[in-house]
């Protein structure tokens, strides 16, 4: 209904489908309301993502991946990433501790 609003249908490509089985590998804009755990679990299919593409979480961080940018909107706070190169994303989560 926005998509057809706005205009932006040939731009805009909407899934309402299992996030951890869907094929997104050809997004450019990622958009995420999940909690923080989800965000987590999601974490390592969007770093194999093309790097530079662009990672939006309303509210919630993605652990020890650092937000470029986090932007006060009213009380809430978005989150926005992009995509590292591959030797980069590799390390993401390395320096976490390991829980046994």
């Amino acid at each position: 209904e926005n998509v057809k609003k706005n205009n932006v249908g040939d731009r805009v490509k909407i899934l309402n489908q299992d996030l951890f089985t869907t094929d997104i590998s050809e997004a450019s804009v990622v958009t995420l309301y999940l909690l923080p755990t989800l965000n987590l679990k999601l974490r390592p299919k969007l770093l194999k993502l093309r790097p530079g593409t662009r990672i939006v979480s309303h509210e919630f961080g993605m652990g020890d991946w650092a937000p470029e940018k986090s932007v006060k909107v009213g009380s809430r706070t978005v989150h926005f990433w992009r995509v590292p190169s591959a030797a980069e994303a590799a390390k993401i989560g390395k320096s976490a501790p390991k829980k046994s």
